[in-house]
């Protein structure tokens, strides 16, 4: 089993389908409260290991990072443990879609 790494116009169309899925946001939760991919939970990178059960096993997970390398990081690990999931190529720090969200948290 593997996972995906999907581009940020494949991500834009992903969440414009309307099909179930959760994007989980590894930053820091500083960068988290200044912008974000609309609709995203923050799951900073540091705690996923103790929150993994808010992790939904039932849909799949889109995980975004700064660049890319702490989401791929975690999609192989979860993969590995069954979890269908997808890492957004470049990270945040290249998504140039539509649903920047900066509204102040």
């Amino acid at each position: 089993m593997g996972f995906s790494i999907i581009t940020w116009r494949e991500l834009d169309r992903l969440l414009e389908s309307g099909k179930p899925v959760e994007v989980l946001d590894l930053r820091a939760p500083e960068y988290y409260e200044r912008e974000r991919i609309l609709g995203s939970r923050s799951l900073p990178f540091e705690e996923l290991e103790d929150r993994l059960e808010e992790v939904p096993r039932d849909r799949p997970d889109v995980f975004y990072c700064d660049w890319g390398s702490k989401s791929m990081l975690v999609c192989r690990n979860l993969s590995r443990m069954g979890y269908i999931c997808a890492s957004l190529a470049s990270g945040f720090r290249n998504y140039r879609g539509k649903f920047i969200d900066r509204t102040p948290r």
